[in-house]
């Protein structure tokens, strides 16, 4: 029974991630926020470079908005980490192609 009211919580708490809320005005606030965005995305809250990807992501917000949602939050770190992998990849893709040209190359001598 104990799960099912937590899984009902954590449905509502999805829900209501799409609703506009005001921002963190406070320390105990901001910390709140970041806890629930992040446990929305399903990610670890006590990892640190998440924590600091929300706060992050809060100082982009346009100057004049005091509400914002938290489910945007969520999918502007799900694009953070898509753009990184996608740059990695293509790092590896780079040097996959620079080792095959020095092989050409290192083969035509």
């Amino acid at each position: 029974m104990k799960k099912i009211i937590e899984k009902m919580k954590l449905a509502v708490a999805v829900l209501l991630s799409y609703l506009p809320t005001a921002l963190p005005l406070s320390p105990a606030e901001l910390e709140k926020f970041v806890d629930d965005v992040l446990t929305l995305g399903g990610w670890d809250v006590a990892n640190i470079s998440f924590r600091n990807s929300v706060v992050t992501q809060i100082l982009h917000i346009d100057i004049s908005e005091t509400k914002a949602t938290k489910r945007q939050f969520i999918n502007a770190i799900k694009r953070s980490i898509t753009n990184q992998l996608s740059y990695n990849m293509m790092q590896h893709y780079k040097q996959q192609a620079k080792e095959v040209q020095n092989e050409a190359t290192q083969g035509a001598s």
